[in-house]
């Protein structure tokens, strides 16, 4: 590494093969500028607090990554093969204001323990399910939820 300076041993992010594939500049400029359009399309350019983002993850309680060689400063992705171990999901919204919406955190299970709220913010669902994945019954519960956290002149 003394003779090359540029590179150094790094911890590569995961990268699904799927991800990796749609993961160059031109679908990313397509996309910001389908984004623009719609946005102008809805005349939301100026009401930030109307455009919200929902997204989920999976939490994983076992995974192995190693370290590679990669330039300083440089992207560092590692793709990644099938889930391993069990998942937890964690559902959150927030708003291009920076406001957030309600949070469901869902645990691989058959019943509740109290435990799982401690510590939990303010307005956190915490759900289970068979598998610790979100199903369509959890997401209604959540969507109902999202809803009422709308401001009234929220299209």
């Amino acid at each position: 590494m003394k003779r090359q300076p540029n590179l150094g041993i790094r911890k590569p992010e995961a990268l699904s093969a799927a991800r990796a594939a749609g993961f160059n500049p031109t679908v990313v400029m397509g996309w910001f500028k389908k984004y623009q359009d719609m946005i102008e399309t809805l005349g939301l350019e100026n009401v930030p607090d109307h455009i919200w983002n929902y997204d989920e993850t999976g939490l994983q309680d076992h995974f192995i990554s190693t370290r590679v060689v990669a330039e300083v400063g440089s992207p560092c992705f590692e793709v990644t093969g099938g889930e391993k171990g069990e998942t937890t999901t964690c559902l959150a919204s927030h708003n291009a204001a920076g406001g957030y919406g309600p949070m469901m955190v869902i645990f691989k299970g058959k019943r509740m323990k109290a435990e799982w709220l401690l510590g939990s913010p303010q307005n956190t669902a915490v759900k289970i399910s068979d598998n610790g994945w979100i199903n369509s019954e959890l997401f209604v519960e959540w969507g109902k939820r999202f809803l009422q956290k709308l401001a009234k002149d929220d299209p």
